[in-house]
């Protein structure tokens, strides 16, 4: 509760900084590219390096758990589920297994039946699960390279939008997906920057982007894959809400 109060506040007291004339400082204006991390992911040199539940979902916390009832891990091998079971939060050597060698881009289920580590006379038996996948091997790019990236953004946005546009701390965003085919679809306004002509910029530059190369996994099999392009600082506080790597990191 508290983190949410202090965010509320740092929004509303950075919304009012226009108010008082404040203009972004140039640099601190930027135009960036960023990845989209789904809320519930694991890159695949985390899951082969991991041995407990909090190694693969962090949410997790021993903790929690006086005694373990039952642990599941449920995965698909060629769109057949298999489930694996364990005694505690430790993954034996079948489920680790399983969560490597599962379908790319499906689901992996983790299901826990505990008893709470409290002090109440009635300790009634808890279930706590969870729902994630495996990022791509590797992620979509841009094809002409990053430096071509930097120079479209710099001829498209950068060339056509002055900071002076922006208060301090402002930010706008526009989301977008690369499809499987490397084609940029669902276009869309996340953030305003409250100027109708910059974000039809915003939008256009997005749209004319040159071709991508698709987001792909190990075996080939290639995903569509969720970015975000920003313009102002970095400094805002709607980065937090953007699920960026760069927050993240």
């Amino acid at each position: 509760m508290l983190r949410i109060c202090y965010c509320f506040v740092t929004c509303f007291l950075m919304a009012a900084l226009p108010m008082c004339g404040q203009a972004i400082d140039a640099k601190d204006f930027s135009c960036e590219i960023h990845k989209v991390f789904p809320p519930l992911s694991i890159e695949r040199v985390i899951m082969q390096e991991a041995r407990t539940i909090q190694d693969v979902h962090r949410q997790f916390k021993p903790e929690w758990v006086k005694e373990y009832i039952a642990v599941e891990v449920h995965t698909l091998h060629d769109g057949e589920k298999k489930i694996a079971n364990s005694t505690d939060d430790v993954l034996t050597a079948v489920q680790l297994e399983n969560l490597r060698s599962s379908d790319v881009n499906s689901d992996i289920y983790i299901k826990v039946d505990y008893l709470p580590d409290n002090s109440l006379v009635n300790n009634e038996p808890k279930m706590y699960d969870c729902t994630f996948k495996i990022n791509p091997d590797q992620d979509a790019q841009f094809a002409l390279g990053e430096e071509a990236v930097k120079s479209y953004l710099q001829k498209k946005v950068l060339e056509n939008v002055s900071a002076d546009k922006f208060s301090q701390y402002a930010l706008a965003a526009v989301s977008f997906t690369i499809d499987q085919n490397g084609a940029v679809e669902n276009v869309a306004i996340r953030e305003s920057s409250k100027d109708e002509s910059v974000d039809a910029i915003l939008k256009q530059a997005v749209c004319d982007m040159p071709s991508w190369v698709p987001a792909k996994f190990e075996d080939d099999t290639k995903v569509a894959q969720d970015f975000v392009l920003t313009l102002g600082s970095m400094q805002s506080c709607i980065v937090p809400t953007l699920n960026i790597k760069r927050y993240l990191d």
